[in-house]
C-alpha cells in the first residue's frame, strides 16, 4: 500500500498526509469483510485505479468498411491501452485480450460487423461483439471502459 500511496502522493502533490490516507480507506478501499475496518482484513480492497484517480478510457465506436472502430480520448499518464473482447451470446462469453496500443484509436481487423448496437446494452439474441478498453497509467490499470456491442452474423470466431 506505501507504493499506492506514493503514486496518489505524486498525483496529488499539496495533499496533506491524513487525505491521502482518507484516499487509500474510505474513499476507494472495497470492504471484503465486515463493513469498516477489521482485524481480518483492515480497510478492505484498496482500488489502485480509483486512489489515483484513473477513470476508464470514454470508447466511441464506428465502423469503417464493415470493422469495428473504436477510438477514446487519452487518459492522462496512460503509457499502454488494452482492448478487449466477447462474441455473444454463448459463442466467447467471456472477455478475452485481443490487442495492445499505445495509441487512442483500434480497428479489430479480424472481426466483420453490420451495425453498432451501442453501449452497456443488454446481452443482444443476435450474434454481437463487444469491446472494452482498459489504460496503465504509472503501473496501475484503469477501470474498464463502458462496452460497446456491435452486431455480427459471426459463426466461426477466433477465440
Amino acid at each position: 500500500m506505501s507504493g499506492l500511496a506514493l503514486l496518489v502522493r505524486a498525483r496529488n502533490p499539496t495533499w496533506p498526509n491524513w487525505k491521502v490516507f482518507v484516499q487509500l480507506t474510505s474513499t476507494t478501499a472495497e470492504d471484503v469483510y465486515t463493513p469498516g475496518w477489521d482485524p481480518h482484513t483492515g480497510y478492505g480492497l484498496v482500488r489502485g485505479s480509483l486512489a489515483v484517480g484513473l477513470t476508464p478510457p470514454a470508447v466511441a465506436a464506428s465502423t469503417i468498411s464493415g470493422k469495428p472502430k473504436l477510438t477514446w480520448a487519452s487518459v492522462p499518464f496512460a503509457t499502454l491501452y488494452r482492448v478487449y473482447s466477447k462474441i455473444t451470446p454463448t459463442i466467447c462469453p467471456d472477455f478475452q485480450l485481443i490487442g495492445s496500443t499505445a495509441g487512442t484509436a483500434y480497428t479489430d481487423q479480424s472481426i466483420q460487423v453490420s451495425s453498432f448496437l451501442g453501449y452497456d446494452v443488454a446481452t443482444p439474441t443476435v450474434t454481437a461483439v463487444s469491446y472494452q478498453v482498459i489504460a496503465l497509467a504509472n503501473g496501475v490499470w484503469s477501470q474498464a471502459s463502458q462496452v460497446a456491442t456491435y452486431a455480427s452474423t459471426l459463426t466461426n470466431p477466433p477465440c
